[in-house]
């Protein structure tokens, strides 16, 4: 069971990040910056987003 609970821990925060990368990586290319700048651009602070993506992570409501 804790095996189950920590690679669906290490799923979603792989998810996350990689929603937070492509939302970086659409923002450069609306404001002009070099794409592969914000692709290589990670928050990763001890295992954590900042409150500010935080946000985007998956929504408790589900769609029907």
């Amino acid at each position: 069971m804790p095996d189950l609970a920590r690679n669906l821990f290490i799923r979603r925060h792989q998810r996350s990040r990689r929603r937070e990368q492509g939302m970086m990586v659409r923002l450069a290319a609306e404001v002009g910056m070099p794409v592969e700048d914000a692709a290589h651009y990670e928050s990763h602070i001890q295992g954590k987003m900042p409150h500010d993506f935080s946000g985007y992570d998956r929504g408790s409501a589900a769609m029907s």
